[in-house]
């Protein structure tokens, strides 16, 4: 009976520590507030934008706009091919999102080599919207963008990645965003990630509450980024296998986040059930932080070498292996826990028991109306598990004594990650 007070107590405290901070996380927005523009599949460019009298295409709606300005889009599918090259302020941003209660779809079926929906402006928010099927990335974040949101966006079946970053961009903030099914045929799946950070971007990127799953080469992929990016309470499973046909050609790394460069912060994120690796240093001689992550079922679950990347309070747990050089900073995991009455010298036995659940079910399901990730109680730790508070402080809230291992706080949904802006 004891036990079970406890554990209700520590779920309430859960719930009152996560609206102290959801308060503090999404403070209000006091934006311009610009006209609204309305796009819509049977609309007409002729059309002066409004409601009753859409226009037909997003590029016409661009040339509408100005800072503080919202573009809706109807219900229905559209191009693929978009140049989003307008700018707002950081007062006045430009929002593009669906409808309210209604969802908009940009495919690129049929479009020519290299069409995507090309973002190069900045200070913009896009919201609530589906691109597929674009025959190059699906969104690409490029020439220097900087400072836009990308919220509940869902990017899937293209021939990269569902969401590419390059060439300068910097402060992009890409939350709850799902990048599924992307697969490069005539390269037997060497590229298609579900989301790329890559090739010289700027500072300040942020990727917050993501999925990735089913892509044909990495889940997350930093390669040449360059510049430190932090990826918060990401998901990652089932990237890197042939659901194509290819055959031993194939190419897939099969990683589930797959880092590089520029100092990547890695915190509160799950990988599982991907081909190769959990979490990768991807050959980075710079160090890499990760902070609480969780790795289950991958043949390799953390592999990293050749510099002082440091690793606290992450939890490995019925993966094939661990390969951790000598230089690596690891400290409070799931492996090398330090020694107390009850724990054996080199980390502690990990079994099922220790899990509310491992039933991944829900959380490969639908995301909540807002975009949120799905209710679930996989991989969370149960209130007597040796892993609850067995963590180190990082600078980031806990419950209990100490951390918890792995991405979960305590045993409710995702625990939040740091400010919003």
């Amino acid at each position: 009976m004891t036990k079970w007070i406890l554990s209700r107590a520590r779920w309430w405290l859960y719930l009152a520590l996560s609206a102290a901070l959801l308060m503090y996380a999404r403070p209000p927005h006091a934006y311009a507030q610009g006209d609204v523009y309305y796009v819509a599949p049977y609309g007409d460019d002729n059309n002066p934008g409004t409601l009753e009298a859409p226009f037909r295409t997003l590029t016409r709606a661009r040339y509408a706009v100005h800072p503080g300005d919202t573009i809706y889009l109807r219900a229905g599918v559209y191009d693929i091919e978009n140049e989003m090259d307008i700018s707002g302020t950081p007062d006045a941003p430009i929002t593009i999102a669906s409808y309210p209660g209604e969802w908009a779809v940009f495919d690129g079926s049929g479009a020519p080599d290299g069409v995507k929906f090309r973002v190069t402006g900045s200070w913009l928010i896009f919201r609530h919207f589906e691109v597929r099927n674009g025959p190059s990335d699906g969104v690409l974040i490029t020439e220097g963008a900087g400072h836009n949101v990308f919220e509940h966006i869902v990017s899937h079946h293209n021939h990269f990645a569902g969401f590419e970053l390059e060439y300068g961009a910097h402060d992009n903030v890409l939350r709850n965003c799902d990048a599924y099914a992307n697969f490069d045929a005539d390269t037997y799946g060497e590229h298609a990630d579900g989301f790329g950070v890559k090739f010289g971007v700027g500072p300040g990127n942020r990727l917050v509450h993501c999925r990735a799953w089913n892509n044909a080469d990495d889940g997350f992929d930093l390669w040449e980024a360059g510049a430190s990016v932090r990826l918060e309470g990401c998901w990652a499973y089932g990237n890197g296998f042939d659901r194509w046909g290819v055959g031993a050609n194939f190419a897939g790394d099969g990683n589930g986040f797959k880092l590089g460069p520029g100092g990547p912060v890695v915190t509160h994120c799950v990988a599982w059930d991907n081909a190769r690796r959990g979490f990768d240093f991807n050959d980075a001689a710079e160090p890499e932080m990760l902070y609480n992550n969780t790795s289950y079922r991958n043949p390799v679950g953390f592999n990293f070498h050749g510099a002082a990347h440091v690793l606290r309070n992450n939890l490995s747990f019925a993966d094939g292996a661990l390969s951790l050089g000598p230089e690596v900073d690891d400290r409070f995991n799931s492996w090398n826990l330090p020694l107390t009455a009850g724990r054996a010298t080199r980390g502690v036995r990990i079994t099922a028991a220790d899990f509310l659940s491992l039933d991944d079910a829900s959380a490969r399901g639908p995301r909540q109306p807002d975009g949120a990730l799905p209710f679930t109680l996989f991989l969370h730790l149960r209130p007597t598990s040796d892993l609850v508070d067995a963590g180190v402080d990082i600078g980031e809230p806990w419950l209990g004594a100490a951390p918890d291992l792995g991405a979960f706080e305590g045993y409710l949904p995702p625990f939040p990650p740091g400010p919003r802006r």
